[in-house]
């Protein structure tokens, strides 16, 4: 009895340990994640290249463009690509403490990788072997994506109607869940045969 209560023990103690780590995770980046040997390589079916193409990676530099500039005067914001409100979700890692942003860390590359899959510096080496567990994996701070319900929570963080949407309203920025679920997939399909959460 005492061995079981000390395994559970120590059981606890590691699954502690591994959920602090993923909140203490850090943010590498896009660059660190579709690197040509990894997500940007043929082999793997480059993810990078769809994201490329996707309202995603543009976020930031949109936030400077003619409908970014007429929303923030409508909005009496100065400067869209430094407000809180707009980079909240047009960015990755807002309000992170900086000393969670590696040196491959760059804001202004929009919604990135980890924006929906989690901060990878505790996840990214285990997840390249072939002998990976994906439960191990969440508890490194990987996100679960596998099924649509999750998914659909992921991207309700800045698609779903929430407070944010309440203070763009009268500014033209289009509603964050008018946009179909299944429309908003197809257009930032990056995976092949494989779900958004699984590890390739």
């Amino acid at each position: 009895m005492r061995g079981m209560i000390l395994l559970v023990g120590l059981l606890w103690i590691a699954g502690s340990d591994a959920m602090l780590r993923a909140e203490e995770a850090s943010y590498l980046g896009i660059a660190k994640c579709a690197s040509s040997g990894c997500h940007g390589s043929v082999k793997l079916g480059n993810q990078k290249g769809p994201w490329d193409e996707s309202p995603h990676s543009k976020a930031v530099t949109n936030l400077d463009g003619k409908k970014g500039k007429e929303y923030a005067a409508k909005l009496k914001v100065e400067n869209p690509a430094e407000s809180e409100l707009c980079l909240s979700c047009h960015s990755t890692a807002l309000g992170v403490a900086d000393e969670r942003l590696t040196e491959t860390f760059d804001a202004s590359e929009g919604v990135q990788c980890e924006a929906c899959h989690g901060a990878g510096s505790a996840y990214l080496e285990p997840h390249k072997k072939k002998e990976r567990v994906y439960e191990n994996l969440l508890t490194l701070g990987l996100r679960p994506l596998k099924d649509v319900q999750q998914q659909k929570n992921n991207c309700a963080k800045c698609h779903g109607p929430d407070e944010r949407y309440d203070k763009l309203k009268g500014s033209g920025h289009a509603e964050p869940n008018k946009m179909a679920f299944d429309e908003g997939m197809k257009k930032i399909k990056h995976w092949k045969d494989k779900p958004p959460g699984s590890v390739q």
